[in-house]
């Protein structure tokens, strides 16, 4: 009898076949998430309790899913982040973990620039405007000369310092890991995150949850940071204080902030009420290229990951 792979990603091969096509010649059985939406815990430990391998997206994998699932050899996650898995778990008891992180790099630059744009031109403004037929324009600003703070230097946060240094950006880059020899060879200088909460003009978040203080932006940081601030977040969203930006919004501190990511998904709270914010719905790889690229990785990671165990 063949052994079990399961996919619980919400949607998959939604925009071509290859992934689906690289499970049929495989010698494993498989199973598809049908429903549409996100498995919760209970989910996923109905439909992969017999499965050795399972090709994820950012549901949640704890030590209670985990636990349940006895012949579990691999996650493979559609995508980068690993943060929803337990890895201390799931190392202890012989599960490994693949991701694809280089396939996310290039859609997640593209949405953070879009995101800054349209905040310094007020593109989202001006199309409710213009909607209401209101002929009314608001003064935007240009990038060239701004100082733009980078927390988190991987490999998103690495090209997105690159681009928008190329753009006429200052850049002052932040991780708690700095990577010096790319610092160099690129000429940038790591600051504190003090330093670049209190002198940047522009902040962009590329780090991941697992910091070592949490959230990075909150009450304290908001009350050094230059009025008029601009603020984007396509990491994640527990990396921000959400009552704390509510406030710096209406003091008008923070100038505007785009976000892609919220603690809760999905995100109807508070900082809807205000204009200054342009929201996308968690789409920093929802292209049509990096889902299919994503998709087909992780299934061949998968594949190759259990042809190496067994």
């Amino acid at each position: 009898m063949s052994q079990k792979i399961s996919v619980t990603l919400s949607s998959f091969c939604e925009f071509g076949s290859e992934p689906i096509e690289i499970l049929k010649k495989s010698d494993y059985n498989f199973e598809i998430n049908q429903t549409g939406k996100r498995l919760n815990p209970f989910e996923i430990k109905n439909m992969c309790s017999d499965s050795i391998g399972i090709i994820a997206g950012i549901e949640t994998y704890n030590q209670d899913v985990l636990k349940n699932l006895n012949k579990l050899k691999c996650i493979s996650r559609a995508g980068v982040g690993i943060d929803s898995i337990d890895l201390e778990f799931a190392k202890e008891n012989g599960i490994s973990i693949r991701n694809t992180p280089e396939v996310v790099i290039q859609p997640v630059l593209e949405l953070t620039l879009s995101l800054l744009f349209g905040l310094l031109r007020k593109t989202h403004q001006h199309t409710n405007l213009m909607k209401e037929k209101k002929w009314n324009r608001i003064v935007g600003e240009n990038l060239k000369n701004k100082n733009v703070g980078i927390i988190g230097t991987g490999r998103i946060g690495k090209i997105v310092c690159q681009t928008i240094s190329n753009l006429g950006g200052n850049i002052l880059p932040y991780d708690i890991q700095p990577d010096t020899n790319w610092s160099k060879k690129n000429k940038f200088s790591y600051v504190t995150l003090s330093y670049l909460i209190t002198n940047s003009d522009i902040i962009s978040i590329h780090s991941s949850s697992k910091v070592n203080t949490f959230p990075i932006i909150g009450k304290n940081e908001i009350r050094k940071m230059k009025k008029g601030v601009i603020i984007i977040n396509t990491s994640r969203g527990n990396l921000l204080d959400e009552e704390s930006i509510y406030l710096g919004l209406q003091s008008g501190k923070i100038g505007s902030i785009g976000l892609d990511v919220f603690e809760e998904e999905p995100y109807y709270g508070k900082l809807l009420e205000f204009d200054s914010v342009l929201f996308t719905p968690h789409i920093a790889t929802f292209t049509r290229e990096s889902r299919m690229e994503m998709e087909t990785q992780a299934t061949i990671n998968l594949i190759e990951e259990l042809r190496n165990i067994n």
